[in-house]
């Protein structure tokens, strides 16, 4: 079977090379967005060095959310959140079944857990499915069906990120053809 793994990462900065994952989170959907499984949030504890290196914005916003408490205070390493959710996925589903990583600006995602989560980048495809992709181009061609999408709210928290982006997935699904 085919499966759209939503998946958000929260991190340190822009540079998968120089930056870390804070927080992942993984929701897995059908196609049609049926909700059949929820993995949750992992919080990834990061040693002072690395969270000495982070992007301006990211202090900013990871502070305001609590991110960044919940880290200093987090038991979990990123072997073991990557373990964690690889034996998630490998519970209910087979080697045969693919795996399209699914979520906003996901490519971002993916080149963290390209880099920083070996084992399950391997389980995943080399394809995506990006709602920023659908908002952009929706934007341009049916301006006040794209005003009207869910509004996000930018908590920067990785499982409310992607719940915002299976909202978001759903209302351009609902309604794909052009309003006059």
């Amino acid at each position: 079977m085919e499966w759209l793994l939503w998946i958000d990462v929260e991190t340190t900065g822009l540079d998968a090379e120089r930056h870390a994952i804070l927080q992942i989170a993984c929701v897995l959907t059908d196609f049609a967005v049926t909700i059949q499984h929820i993995f949750g949030q992992s919080t990834i504890r990061q040693p002072n060095l690395v969270l000495q290196n982070w992007d301006p914005w990211c202090i900013e916003h990871h502070t305001k959310s609590k991110l960044l408490d919940e880290v200093k205070s987090s038991a979990t390493t990123l072997i073991d959140a990557e373990k964690s959710i690889v034996n998630w996925l490998n519970s209910f589903l087979t080697v045969k079944d693919v795996l399209y990583i699914a979520g906003n600006s996901v490519h971002f995602d993916k080149q963290f857990i390209d880099k920083h989560m070996p084992m399950l980048s391997r389980r995943l495809s080399y394809r995506v499915v990006d709602i920023t992709s659908f908002a952009l181009v929706c934007r341009h061609i049916n301006p006040d069906f794209y005003d009207k999408r869910p509004k996000k709210e930018y908590h920067h928290t990785a499982l409310h990120d992607i719940i915002e982006s299976i909202a978001e997935y759903k209302y351009y699904l609902d309604k794909p053809q052009k309003t006059e």
